[in-house]
């Protein structure tokens, strides 16, 4: 059975979850090969794997960085969740998503680190979906420390 256009753009939001939550920085470059990222929380872009962009000296993302270092005694889990997704026409696509980020620390019970939204542009490119742009917004942080 094919997913819809609908349901492959939302395996790619949850697919961002999933190697966040694994701190694989090599899927998260493929996801994002062909997209531009920026943040409310960081002046600047990145971009996808922009090996220029790297050897010029400009850094990563906040998100990617802080996300994917390991931290001795802490486990998170990144969920993604009220994705609303609207077609431009046949090849383009927008979404809006919320994100919760639950962290434990040194097994104690889990608590809310972090709550914000994702705005995401998707293009259909030789028979599949691709980020093109992302947007995030942190909205609340928790209280761990």
């Amino acid at each position: 059975m094919n997913l819809s256009a609908a349901d492959e753009i939302r395996n790619l939001l949850h697919r961002y979850a999933e190697l966040i939550d694994a701190m694989d920085v090599p899927g998260l470059h493929d996801l994002f090969e062909h997209a531009v990222l920026d943040s409310a929380v960081q002046a600047g872009e990145w971009r996808g794997r922009s090996v220029e962009q790297r050897a010029a000296g400009v850094p990563e993302l906040v998100v990617f960085r802080s996300a994917v270092q390991p931290r001795a005694g802490v486990t998170s889990a990144h969920l993604c969740d009220n994705a609303i997704i609207e077609f431009d026409d046949d090849v383009h696509a927008r979404a809006r998503s919320r994100f919760t980020v639950v962290e434990s620390h040194d097994g104690a019970s889990p608590e809310v680190a972090m709550c914000g939204r994702y705005e995401d542009g998707f293009e259909h490119v030789g028979g599949a979906w691709r980020f093109v742009t992302r947007r995030f917004f942190v909205d609340v942080v928790g209280g761990i420390s």
